[in-house]
């Protein structure tokens, strides 16, 4: 049951994506792994973030699922 807790504390998926940025951002350990044009990483609002809430950047872009009317399939990116 403690477990269930830990996934639904977003102060523990807060650091999870700063990890992740830290990685894979534009100055990240693994960035020259990441194809181009590369990844756009949402800023952190950290000091808003809590147990039951996290805060992100917006951040405009394209829809990856395929919506219903779609004509055809998204292509898959190997990383």
């Amino acid at each position: 049951c403690s477990r269930l807790f830990e996934e639904l504390d977003y102060r523990r998926e807060a650091s999870n994506c700063e990890t992740f940025a830290t990685l894979y951002g534009p100055d990240g350990s693994f960035s020259q792994d990441v194809p181009s044009p590369g990844l756009k990483i949402p800023e952190l609002e950290k000091d808003l973030c809590s147990r039951r809430v996290l805060v992100m950047e917006w951040v405009e872009g394209e829809r990856l699922a395929p919506s219903p009317d779609a004509k055809e399939d998204l292509p898959l990116v190997e990383m």
